[in-house]
């Protein structure tokens, strides 16, 4: 029926697209083949052309286009980029990248996230669009990215399916001509590297007719505007992003008000209880969740974990030595930096200085780390200048930031014990990522003597756009929902605090919007003198004038008479020629001790189900309460009746009755279905699903949460802003969720039962709303469930959702046998685990559910 409908549509909307012409330009073995009948051949490392398909198996293989305006796709109007491609690789890679320099103007993507593909117009990351279905199976894909400059946006479809529309506003940042990469990324810094084969790659002007048939009905189809989901999430962050200056009316208010930031940062980043201390949180309530406990003073604190250090080899220079070493931070895992230390050695007890490095391409070898470090060691301080790892792991609640602080403060232990140093004077400082993670570490370590913060002074909501993730580990979920940045540098008074700023960067506000607060506070505490701020012209940056003022104020802090900075200091290459070092550097040793600290044991079918729900509830939060439904006119036949429902202020869910089902009020019940995919693709590409629940009586209605669907606003949002300020993409979903079950009976007159059906990721979601509203769901099938948060599960993101416990909970209280509730779990591994939980009221099976069983089990929940 959809396809007739579509079929009669596209005539009317062939006339109004641009319909892809011949290729701009097609990939033709190692060469490209441009329709004017010119070829580019590609410089060709360790590929070859074999059964028709370029294979880029090999660990360096990849095709190097060299610069052509003719590659870049076309500014102002509408284009498709083809991709077909098969592999079984699981790591990030990107099998295609346009760019000129910098400025990017087209890629793809695999691994953002684990087998799923993305395209990415005009930015690295910025503007994308994802694959809901995994393409890392061994099996031949073709993949597709338009851009309709019509409505400036852009879809992604994967084998004819469309997979995710997003909007495309940008442009390149530069416009000189492009080289294109295939196998790997253009930056030669950067090793990208996609393990398989490309069987075509083609850049189109126009888009082809079938798509523009399917794009046309996911438009009509939508409830909200276009552009309209993006300003209400722009609006629902705006209000989000509350800037928390410090203040305090006494002393005693403010070190109340300190005491509390110091073990909310503590919470956030996962440290509280700290590591290797013998304490566990789940059962207990947080600094963040319960207001309960207070910091760790880790100045004090000794970790059950010895404190080994290692050297590696050394470079001399006039006046120091640089040594490669690591020290031991977690469970087979090390810690590695640069040592920095006086030559000769000092014989009495000097002064040393932690220094983190920011987002530098060198990382520790850049010169604005080495510079100061040396200057630091030639002027008779130690130095140690700590290398940056990116590791996350949300569902424990670990973050990058999180491993960098524990990585600082056992750094700071090792610089204690040594007998060069005194301990009573030791500063840290570093620039941007490295003056952030010099925020954390003075909020947490009351031993530190004295702090220089370059280039990061702001509040929070100054480094999180709206429309983009300025760096992931600025984002430590729920940190910005307790404590603003100038809390924590508040916090660390009345020790010497000196500030850096820039007017090119988010810090340009800093010296009257923050630093009069934080100031305020020295003034109470009597130390009004400790603190400084010195601006400067320019850009991000932190330049010699910069680290020669830093010195100044360090050594009148911790007492030690800073030299001129000592030129000839190491190069990045020549440290690269000594940064081997054999020692045990294992991630998911960090995840592992996180996951034990800080997760909650999984039920065995056995234990009460009340305790299970209240974890559930102190996740995901009580009942949103009564509801609103505002009706809209359907603007295609493929959709019976459209409605708008309220979830906040800023939010209004979308939701659909596809046409051919039975009338409301004959229904024998509601079939509610929220999918990864949206209400608008459910309604494309799942017909036939749609028309066998209708076939059983069943009124059908289609639904969005957030970020799915029409609310799907870009990766900005879906991946670090909500859970940032303390509300979860998971958490989010089921409130949005809970609302659309409770807005049933207005939309079906009569009392109908409801059964959940939740496609893809949205099947974690329904089992919580199962588990949460058992009252008003009479069945909950999740025809998928796939993994577990704790074996990878992408999404919905959910922080520290282990310490509530993984799937298997909400798969217990659901299908507890007392209840109302019946779940149905397909594609589950662990089968007779999940049998066992579901008990009486359900059923799991290890294969997918089809179309006939989904409509049997529907069927048996309504008594029919």
């Amino acid at each position: 029926m959809l396809r007739s409908r579509l079929a009669s549509l596209l005539p009317l909307l062939l006339a109004r697209a641009v319909v892809a012409q011949e290729p701009v330009w097609t990939l033709d073995g190692t060469a490209l083949r441009f329709a004017d009948g010119g070829a580019l051949p590609g410089v060709v490392r360790d590929a070859r052309v074999a059964h028709g398909a370029l294979d880029l198996a090999a660990a360096t293989a990849r095709v190097t286009f060299a610069p052509d305006p003719r590659l870049a796709a076309p500014i102002g109007e509408s284009f498709t980029l083809e991709l077909e491609l098969r592999t079984s690789g699981h790591g990030f890679a990107t099998p295609w990248m346009c760019r000129a320099g910098s400025a990017v103007h087209h890629s793809f993507v695999i691994g953002r996230e684990a087998g799923h593909i993305s395209f990415e117009a005009w930015s690295w990351q910025r503007e994308r669009v994802t694959s809901r279905a995994p393409i890392d199976d061994g099996r031949w894909h073709l993949v597709r990215a338009v851009r309709d400059a019509g409505d400036a946006t852009m879809a992604l479809f994967v084998d004819g399916e469309l997979q995710a529309v997003g909007p495309c506003t940008g442009e390149p940042a530069a416009k000189p001509a492009p080289g294109l990469r295939l196998g790997d990324n253009l930056d030669a810094a950067v090793d990208q590297h996609f393990d398989g084969e490309i069987r075509r790659a083609a850049l189109r002007s126009g888009i082809p007719a079938e798509l523009v048939a399917t794009l046309a009905v996911f438009r009509g189809a939508r409830v909200l505007a276009p552009g309209e989901a993006e300003a209400r999430m722009r609006a629902w962050n705006d209000r989000l992003r509350v800037e928390r200056p410090p203040a305090a009316a006494s002393r005693a208010d403010w070190e109340r008000r300190a005491a509390a930031v110091r073990a909310e940062v503590q919470d956030a980043l996962g440290l509280w209880p700290p590591p290797y201390g013998g304490e566990q949180l789940v059962g207990r309530a947080s600094p963040l969740s319960g207001g309960a406990g207070g910091a760790t003073d880790f100045a004090r604190f000794e970790p059950a974990l010895p404190l080994d250090f290692v050297r590696g080899r050394t470079l001399a220079r006039d006046g120091y030595t640089v040594t490669r070493v690591a020290w031991r931070t977690f469970d087979r895992f090390w810690a590695t930096g640069w040592l920095y230390e006086p030559a000769p050695p000092r014989n009495t007890p000097a002064p040393a200085v932690l220094c983190p490095h920011g987002h530098w391409p060198e990382g520790a070898r850049a010169e604005a780390v080495v510079a100061r470090s040396a200057t630091f060691a030639a002027s008779g301080v130690v130095a140690l200048a700590p290398d940056s790892i990116h590791i996350e792991d949300l569902a424990s609640g670990l973050s990058s930031v999180s491993i960098m602080t524990w990585n600082n403060l056992r750094a700071l232990q090792y610089l204690r014990a040594r007998p060069d140093v005194d301990p009573a004077r030791i500063g840290c400082t570093g620039a941007s990522g490295g003056g952030q993670q010099t925020y954390y570490l003075a909020a947490l370590d009351s031993g530190l003597a004295a702090a220089a913060p370059v280039v990061m002074a702001a509040h929070f909501s100054e480094i999180t756009p709206a429309d983009g993730v300025h760096c992931r580990c600025n984002h430590v979920p729920h940190l910005a929902g307790a404590v603003d940045m100038p809390e924590m540098a508040a916090a660390f008074a009345p020790h010497p605090q000196l500030f850096e700023t820039v007017d090119g960067d988010w810090t340009a506000h800093f010296h009257e919007r923050g630093y009069p607060e934080v100031r305020a506070i020295y003034e109470l505490l009597g130390a009004g003198d400790a603190t400084a701020l010195l601006r400067h012209p320019g850009g991000h940056r932190f330049d010699a004038t910069m680290r020669a003022e830093v010195a100044a104020f360090l050594g009148n802090a911790l007492g030690f008479a800073p030299v001129a900075e000592p030129p000839g200091f190491p190069s990045p290459a020549e440290l690269a020629a000594i940064a081997d070092l054999e020692v045990a550097r294992d991630a998911d040793a960090i995840v592992a001790e996180f996951r034990t600290r800080l997760s909650a044991p999984a039920p065995d079918g056995t234990e009460p189900v009340g305790p299970l729900r209240e974890r559930l509830r102190a996740l995901l939060g009580a009942h949103p309460g009564p509801v609103e439904v505002t009706p809209c006119a359907p603007r295609v036949e493929t959709i019976a009746a459209a409605w708008r429902v309220r979830a906040d202020a800023d939010i209004e869910l979308p939701m659909l009755r596809p046409a051919g089902g039975p009338r409301a009020e004959d229904a024998a019940g509601v079939a509610l279905v929220v999918a990864e995919a949206g209400a608008t693709a459910t309604l494309l590409h799942r017909a036939v699903l749609i028309a066998a629940l209708h076939g059983a009586g069943l009124d059908v209605l289609l639904a969005d949460v957030r970020y799915l669907g029409e609310l799907d606003a870009g990766a900005g949002f879906r991946d670090a802003h909500g859970r940032f300020r303390g509300v979860d993409e998971g958490v989010l979903a089921c409130r949005d969720l809970r609302r659309l079950v409770a807005a049933v009976p207005a939309l079906a007159p009569g009392r109908r039962p409801v059964v959940l059906i939740g496609l893809g990721s949205a099947g974690a979601t329904a089992l919580e709303v199962g588990a949460l509203d058992g009252a008003s769901v009479a069945a909950v099938i999740v025809p998928e469930l796939g993994a577990e948060f704790a074996a990878g599960r992408a999404a919905p993101r959910t922080s520290r959702v282990l310490l509530h416990g993984d799937l298997q909970v909400a798969v217990r209280v659901a299908g507890d046998a007392d209840g109302g509730t019946r779940v149905a779990l397909g594609g589950v591994g662990g089968r007779s685990a999940y049998a066992k939980l579901v008990g009486a009221r359900g059923s799991a099976d290890a294969a997918p559910l089809d179309v006939d069983r989904i409509v049997a089990l529907a069927r048996a929940a309504v008594g029919l």
